[in-house]
């Protein structure tokens, strides 16, 4: 049971880097105005793990937005790697008359490894401001909450063994290069209180018209 405990720790983080892939400016990545589609890689770092997501999603400025992606997750500390796929859909508008652009999201996620297979749905939203500081380089920070809820099966057993929810908050520091390049170091604090602060890197490129 302490295996499978850890493999669901495990699916919150592989959540964060996949709603950050199919986002825009309330989280730190250049609009989907200056390209519909969008390549991006990420990197999550704690005391506990290693983690790698590469993913493609597709928008609209001011309305749906959705991606898809794979990960592997890696213990610093041995054990077997876990891979993972998922998915995600948001929506994206402007508060009222403010610069802020709010986006709501839901995602889904699936992971295997350690003899236990585990699925993770999510929800929440984040929040972003984009700060244009000379032309070709804007300032995005961005900040959200999610909430998951994480099924764990037994490898080739298709019966439920334990479920957990949990939460997390992130920030994100997004810098836009030349209106396509997005760079987004952030940070990601999951809960419990137990659960180690996780430092998140993200690399994007948008594309088409």
């Amino acid at each position: 049971m302490r295996i499978h405990r850890l493999l669901a720790f495990l699916s919150v983080a592989a959540l964060a880097p996949l709603s950050r892939g199919g986002a825009q400016t309330c989280q730190g990545t250049a609009q989907f105005r200056e390209g519909k589609a969008r390549l991006d890689v990420d990197y999550q770092r704690s005391d506990d793990l290693e983690y790698y997501r590469a993913g493609v999603a597709y928008g609209v400025q001011g309305s749906f937005f959705g991606g898809v992606s794979v990960d592997e997750t890696q213990l610093r500390h041995g054990g077997a790697s876990i891979t993972g796929f998922g998915g995600s859909l948001g929506y994206q508008f402007h508060w009222v008359d403010t610069p802020f652009q709010v986006c709501p999201l839901v995602s889904v996620n699936y992971t295997s490894g350690n003899g236990a297979n585990i699925t993770s749905v999510g929800f929440g939203g984040s929040l972003g401001y984009r700060i244009e500081v000379q032309p070709g380089f804007d300032l995005v920070p961005a900040a959200g909450i999610r909430w998951m809820s994480n099924s764990t099966s037994s490898s080739g057993s298709s019966s439920s063994v334990g479920s957990i929810s949990s939460s997390e908050l992130f920030m994100d520091f997004g810098m836009v290069f030349h209106r396509v390049w997005s760079v987004v170091p952030g940070v990601l604090f999951p809960s419990p209180a137990s659960a180690k602060t996780r430092w998140t890197f993200g690399l994007a490129y948008n594309w088409g018209t």
